[in-house]
């Protein structure tokens, strides 16, 4: 092994922590002082709607809970009234914060839920009336 090739073993690279570029404004978030330093050029991520369509992104965790509740509920009705429950969380969640989508998914969970929950009472109360 050659001098070199034993100096670069002995004494590995160091990582250097990166420079603020000026003139850059920082980026605006919670971590404003590390993403400064780290990335001081990035710029925030562009909401893609594609996906929020199609996977269940930036969406309240109600909504996404309650839409299958909603979706089961049909042959299992006694899943309605929970459907409902979730719904109703869902909206208040949706109004807490806004920038968050499922506004819709929330509002079916509601009233598909809320059918399911009729027909359930409407068979509680045929089943109470035969026994």
């Amino acid at each position: 092994m050659n001098q070199g090739q034993q100096q670069n073993s002995q004494n590995p690279p160091t990582l250097q922590q990166a420079q603020p570029v000026p003139n850059v404004s920082p980026v605006q978030n919670q971590f404003n002082s590390t993403a400064q330093q780290l990335v001081p050029h990035a710029v925030p991520a562009q909401r893609n709607k594609i996906t929020e369509v199609l996977l269940p992104v930036n969406r309240s965790a109600w909504t996404i809970v309650g839409s299958y509740f909603a979706l089961v509920s049909f042959p299992f009705i006694f899943f309605g009234p929970i459907a409902v429950f979730c719904g109703i969380m869902a909206l208040i969640d949706l109004k807490k914060r806004p920038e968050r989508a499922g506004r819709a998914r929330a509002i079916f969970t509601v009233a598909y839920g809320g059918i399911t929950t009729l027909v359930f009472i409407w068979f509680l109360s045929r089943l109470v009336a035969t026994s």
